[in-house]
Order: structure tokens, then C-alpha cells, then sequence
């Protein structure tokens, strides 16, 4: 018999375990010792490695059902929710936890950010899911009955992590399990991990997921990355799973600020290419303005300036952004005009983007048209969560995880 143990530092003073011919001693000091024995010395390290990511997991504490992100989230929020398996009640003092301390761990980390996946999404659908950082992350799910794929890719740091996570729905374990890329846009794109990854084994009803880093070439990023995904089954079959492909489109998060005088700006803008698209939107004019004082920034340009006038009732805003790639020093310049009643619920925004490269200027136009649908706080520009964004719809004071402000219906919907 072989044994081996590993302590592990733990701040959650709550755990339960079904697992057989292990032993979990947990300590009220906060450590974790996990000790594994068996007839096979080479399968302990694995087991080790697979109980010690498990610890990091949020479960109901009742029947075991692993917790989403935006559940955790709700935790931190100190809200209190039922389990969606068991209908359990849970709130953050269950867990003896400071709500301020909680946060989901989705993604490795060696990484700056986390990226969010959304287990009960309908099929195929794709939907733009909010972080514990405000940031964004595309997800889709493929389901093929016994198996789902979710894949999803976000920016961090200037680079691109794709994410695959494959979903086992049946009771027994599969084997084998490779994620494979099959074309991606090497034009724009450098691939820094291996083209292919592989996953031993996932137990019954559980998942696991792989990421892949994709370095950018350019400041405008545009093409399609496809994956595939092989396992072995119980009955000892190969199946292949479809993944849906991924469309990567960004500008916006490839570029820095170009800080720059107002009389130097007026200019710069005759020599540059122009497009631009007038949209009309749900928002009052005064808010909307307010709002994009925060996104320009988020999107990485420097405010060059903003101006907002009002005359017979009628509001025009005015603001202008300058920025420049990270790679090939292009400039990009952004002009947003909103026009509207002054007191109404509506408004028109013209969207101008000027820049040094025409391949940019579409993808810019593209990011900074959807961006007028975010929700973000007034007060320092932070997004809110989808269940923010619902509460404050239905009449409810939502307090900014990030400043604190108070955030009603009446400060966006007049």
C-alpha cells in the first residue's frame, strides 16, 4: 500500500466528502490535509491534483450541487437564493465567509481576470456574460444529449484565451478527452499553447475545461477559431463532438490611449479615413452621455473632450476619443454626437470613427455601436451584472459592487 498526502491552505470552515479510501482531515486552523493511498503509485499524484482543484469549488452545502458564477456573485452581494437541484436556502453566512472575500475562480490563477461560463444556457445560444471585473466574455454552448461543449474566449492583458469546457451529463466517467483547434486566423493571431490538449479522465455528471492563448499580430483582430472534441466512453467508443466555431472581432481592446491636445486633434482628423452609422436607442440623452464618459475610457481612448448644450428643450452631447495600437502605432480617433429631448426617452447617436487603418475602422464602429446598450454605474463607470440590471429595472436600490453608489430606475429610465 502507497500512501501520499498534501496540505493545502483553506479559508472555508464547511466541507463534505463522499470520497472512498481517502482521508480528508481538515483543521480548524484552515489547513487541509489530503491523504490518498492505493495499490498504483503512479495513479496517487493524479488524485492529488484532482481533489486539490476541487477544494477552490462553491457547493450547496446541502446536496452537493456546484454553484455558478453569477451564484457566487449573489453570495457576495449578500443576497440569499435557493440551490437550483435541492431548493435549499443559501446565503454568505452559511459559508462563514465576508461576503467582500468571495469571489468565483473560473480560470487559472496565473491569469489577471476571469472568465465566466453560464451552465444553463439554451442550445446554441450565444449571450454576453459580465465577470466578477466588469469585464465581458463570449460564451456558446453545443449540447449533443449525453455530452455539452461550452466554448468562449475573452481578452486579457492584450492577449486572447480561448475556452473550452466539456460537460459529461451521464452517470459514468469518460476517458481521453482532447480539445483539439483545427484553424484559427494565423494572420492576425500567434498560437502560444499547443495546438492540442488533453484531459485523462471526467467523472459522471462533472466537466472540466481547457484554455488556449492566442497572442495578436495586429491591432485588428478579425476571423474564426474552430476546436473539436474526442473522448472514449464507458462502453470503450470514440466519440466526436461538435464545437460550434467562435468569431473573434476586437479592436477596441488592442488599443492604448493617445493623450493629446484639443487644437492638435482638429488637426490630425483631416488625414484620417472616416465611416460612421447613427443609431437610436432607448436612453435618455443626458444618461447616455453620462454613460459613455465612462465606456470611451473602457474602450481604451483618451477623452479628448465632452461638451453637452441644451436649447428649446433639445440636448446635444458631444464626446471625442483619441487612441493608438499596441502594435502597429495606427491611430484611431472616435466622435459620438447624441441628440434628443432633454427630458425624454430617447435619443440618436451618430457614431464617427476616424483612423490611420481602414481594417480597423468597421471592427471600432462595430464594438463601440454594442457598447451603447451596457449598462454601467454613474458614478464610476463599473458595469453591472445582468441581475443588477434586473433588479434595478424592477424598482429595486442596487448598491455599485465597486463605489458603493446607490443605483435606481430613476437615475436611468426618466
Amino acid at each position: 500500500m502507497v500512501i501520499a498526502s498534501l496540505r493545502i491552505s483553506f479559508d472555508i470552515l464547511v466541507l463534505f466528502s463522499t470520497y472512498i479510501d481517502i482521508l480528508i482531515l481538515l483543521f480548524f486552523t484552515s489547513d487541509l490535509k489530503i491523504d490518498v493511498s492505493g495499490d498504483e503509485e503512479a495513479m496517487l499524484p493524479n488524485t492529488i491534483d484532482e481533489l486539490s482543484e476541487m477544494i477552490d469549488a462553491w457547493v450547496c452545502i446541502n446536496c452537493g450541487g456546484e454553484l455558478n458564477a453569477d451564484q457566487i456573485l449573489l453570495l457576495a452581494s449578500g443576497k440569499v437564493f435557493e440551490c437550483k437541484f435541492c431548493k435549499h436556502t443559501l446565503s454568505a453566512d452559511i459559508y462563514e465567509r465576508d461576503r467582500k472575500t468571495i469571489r468565483p475562480k473560473l480560470i487559472d490563477t496565473t491569469l489577471s481576470s476571469e472568465m465566466v461560463y453560464q451552465a444553463d444556457l439554451d442550445v446554441n445560444q450565444v449571450a454576453i456574460l459580465e465577470d466578477a471585473s466588469g469585464q465581458s466574455a463570449k460564451v456558446s454552448r453545443t449540447e449533443t444529449g449525453r455530452y455539452a461543449i461550452l466554448r468562449g474566449y475573452e481578452t486579457i492583458g492584450g492577449r486572447f484565451i480561448y475556452k473550452v469546457k466539456v460537460m459529461n451529463n451521464t452517470e459514468y466517467v469518460v476517458t481521453n478527452v482532447t480539445i483539439s483547434i483545427v484553424s484559427y486566423p494565423r494572420d492576425c493571431l500567434n498560437l502560444e499553447s499547443e495546438i492540442s490538449r488533453f484531459i485523462p479522465r471526467i467523472e459522471g455528471n462533472g466537466f472540466r475545461s481547457l484554455e488556449f492563448e492566442l497572442l495578436p499580430t495586429k491591432d485588428c483582430v478579425e476571423g474564426k477559431i474552430t476546436s473539436t472534441v474526442s473522448l472514449v466512453d464507458m462502453k470503450d467508443n470514440l466519440q466526436s463532438l461538435p464545437v460550434k466555431e467562435v468569431v473573434l472581432r476586437s479592436v477596441c481592446d488592442l488599443l492604448k490611449p493617445l493623450e493629446t491636445q484639443s487644437h492638435v486633434f482638429e488637426t490630425i482628423l483631416g488625414d484620417l479615413s472616416t465611416s460612421s452609422e447613427d443609431i437610436n436607442t432607448n436612453w435618455n440623452v443626458r444618461i447616455l452621455s453620462g454613460m459613455m464618459n465612462h465606456i470611451l475610457p473602457s474602450k481604451n481612448f483618451y477623452i479628448i473632450d465632452s461638451t453637452i448644450n441644451e436649447n428649446n428643450g433639445e440636448t446635444r452631447a458631444v464626446l471625442r476619443g483619441f487612441a493608438e495600437g499596441k502594435y502597429t502605432k495606427k491611430r484611431v480617433a472616435a466622435v459620438l454626437t447624441i441628440t434628443g429631448a432633454t427630458d425624454g426617452s430617447s435619443s440618436n447617436v451618430k457614431i464617427e470613427i476616424l483612423g490611420d487603418d481602414l481594417s480597423m475602422i468597421p471592427t471600432a464602429l462595430v464594438e463601440l455601436k454594442e457598447s451603447l446598450w451596457s449598462w454601467v454605474c454613474l458614478g464610476c463607470g463599473g458595469k453591472l451584472v445582468q441581475s443588477e440590471v434586473l433588479r434595478i429595472k424592477g424598482g429595486h436600490v442596487v448598491s455599485c459592487q465597486y463605489c458603493g453608489a446607490s443605483l435606481s430606475k430613476e437615475l436611468y429610465i426618466l
